[in-house]
């Protein structure tokens, strides 16, 4: 009886096993990697976001790619911008999607192609690091150098460490209720903007 009992415990754990590495196999055989070439190199991807439409926007060193899940297509670009090194991209709550490049330019996606955004304060001077949107359809902007910019009402606001920002370098925003927060080279922030008022914490 025992031998038996013995001999079904086995047969249990081998099929255990032999149905686990089935498992791995089948998970491992079902992963698929995507290389983005850029002329004859591999292209560097320094940000993207995922378009309302579904397929995935790259930002890169030599411009904005569309991944649809097999394959990739190269935006037309702005010449206008003055570079192709994309640092941030956003899609926002509003449908239009935003990229921000490494000479403080911003664009507007859209139809296969990208161009520049003219605002009259200009362009930012660093580069762009994050854009985010707020619950009030402000626009957010971190930058390499100089601080936090918001767009309200048409204009730009800029937030930096004269207002109390920790750092002007700003790696990361991210939208919490009625603030936003900045990850700074100094450390992390809430801020708040408020009818022209800037409350940083």
């Amino acid at each position: 009886m025992c031998m038996y009992a013995n001999a079904y415990t086995t047969i249990r754990v081998w099929l255990a096993c032999w149905l686990s590495l089935l498992l791995c196999v089948h998970t491992a055989t079902a992963q698929q990697s995507f290389t983005l070439q850029d002329g004859n190199r591999n292209a560097k991807i320094e940000c993207l976001t995922q378009h309302p439409n579904g397929y995935l926007l790259l930002g890169t060193v030599s411009g904005i790619h569309a991944f649809s899940g097999t394959g990739f297509t190269k935006y037309s670009a702005d010449t206008s911008i003055g570079t192709s090194h994309v640092t941030a991209i956003a899609a926002l709550p509003n449908g239009k999607v935003w990229a921000g490049f490494s000479n403080g330019a911003l664009a507007e996606v859209q139809h296969g192609s990208y161009r520049q955004l003219v605002f009259e304060e200009g362009k930012f001077n660093q580069a762009v690091t994050s854009i985010r949107a707020d619950a009030q359809g402000r626009i957010w902007c971190g930058t390499a150098g100089e601080g936090v910019y918001c767009y309200d009402n048409k204009k730009w606001y800029n937030i930096n460490t004269a207002d109390g920002l920790s750092d002007d370098y700003v790696y990361e925003l991210l939208m919490v209720k009625d603030a936003v927060l900045a990850a700074t080279d100094g450390g992390v922030n809430l801020i708040r903007f408020t009818k022209g008022k800037k409350q940083i914490q």
